[in-house]
């Protein structure tokens, strides 16, 4: 029997309590999109207004020379991270989106919201934040530390040492998955948002359609 959706409640408690996610709601087939995630028309995505990018890769073997200025909104190759780490990274992200409900649920698998009109974002992610952890910081690439250091000193600010650890301290990995959806036109993945943290690192798979605002433009 198909399942309905009378109140925000029940939705919740579908896709967050029991641990079905979005995922869980795409795979009843529903033809139309629940009225909690469709977005109002200023918060939708519209290709027609946005154009693509040739952005080239930055070398980060490079980082030294005077076109480290250049690292930035930028495609990252010579980063450190083997190949073969990444793709077990998208991996597991793969297998934990296809677990069974109940054991997603006790993971605490996130409910996306956009604060702004308190609808939902079309997605399923969980987060997981590492901190103090000397394994952990051991595997970080050198390339992090010199990013930050170019970074602090374009703004002219001197720190190094134990403060670069303390701006590297909280490192967060959110796992993002993008069900299919009856009425992509009408919501969004990710809503518009600038992100908090000194650098971020997106390793995206097929989904692409990543957008950028650039200075001059929407990209």
């Amino acid at each position: 029997m198909a399942l309905s959706f009378n109140t925000s409640n029940s939705l919740y408690d579908f896709v967050v309590r029991e641990g079905n996610g979005v995922k869980g709601v795409a795979d009843l087939g529903l033809s139309e999109l629940p009225e909690r995630y469709i977005k109002p028309p200023e918060e939708r995505m519209d290709k027609q207004d946005s154009r693509t990018c040739d952005a080239p890769p930055i070398d980060l073997s490079k980082l030294n020379v005077p076109e480290h200025e250049k690292v930035v909104d930028e495609i990252v190759v010579n980063h450190g991270v083997p190949l073969e780490l990444l793709e077990s990274l998208k991996d597991a992200a793969h297998t934990f989106f296809n677990l069974p409900p109940e054991k997603k649920a006790s993971q605490n698998l996130g409910l996306a919201l956009c604060l702004r009109k308190w609808t939902w974002e079309w997605k399923d992610f969980i987060s997981k934040v590492c901190r103090s952890d000397e394994d952990a910081l051991q595997n970080w690439p050198n390339q992090c530390r010199g990013i930050v250091k170019i970074l602090i000193s374009k703004l002219g600010v001197s720190a190094y040492g134990s403060r670069i650890e303390q701006i590297l301290g909280v490192k967060i990995v959110n796992m993002n998955n993008y069900p299919p959806c009856p009425n992509p036109e009408l919501t969004v993945g990710v809503g518009r948002h600038s992100d908090l943290g000194t650098i971020t690192v997106l390793l995206q798979d097929g989904i692409g359609d990543l957008y950028v605002k650039m200075e001059e433009d929407n990209c």
